[in-house]
């Protein structure tokens, strides 16, 4: 241990012998640099193929989710599909609906028309407030016909 202590306290190293220790550490210090990088490059591959496994989990994951959503909107759909089929088979079937659907379309026709052209939308509501003009409904209204 003195030795090596005179040594580095001995300032007359020769150049030739300090060559030899700054290649001797310079070789070192590559051999280490070298086991480092080659360290990393493999910490690197682990973590690239680590993010590759997840990204495959995580898309496989939302193929389900994106599958499973797309058939209950198909279902969604369908069930509409079918409900307005059953609305438009109501006037084949009933043709009472759709003689009183023609009426009522008529009948507000004639009733924006009259509005439109000067008939007054307080006049309108007088007549269809009035006790006889309820009364009159009724009556009308008992008078037709019912579905078998």
């Amino acid at each position: 241990m003195n030795q090596l202590s005179d040594q580095l306290a001995n300032p007359n190293v020769t150049p030739e012998r300090q060559a030899t220790l700054d290649a001797q550490i310079l070789s070192r210090i590559a051999s280490e640099v070298a086991k480092l990088r080659e360290q990393e490059e493999d910490v690197l591959q682990q973590i690239g193929n680590a993010l590759e496994k997840e990204n495959i989990d995580r898309e496989k994951a939302l193929a389900g989710a994106d599958s499973a959503s797309l058939r209950h909107d198909l279902d969604t759909i369908q069930e509409r599909v079918k409900s307005f089929q059953g609305r438009q088979r109501i006037p084949k079937q009933f043709p009472e609906v759709n003689s009183a659907r023609e009426a009522l379309v008529a009948c507000y026709k004639s009733v924006s028309l009259r509005l439109g052209r000067g008939v007054s939308r307080s006049w309108f509501a007088g007549r269809m407030s009035t006790p006889n003009s309820t009364a009159q409904n009724r009556s009308q209204i008992s008078r037709l016909p019912l579905p078998n």
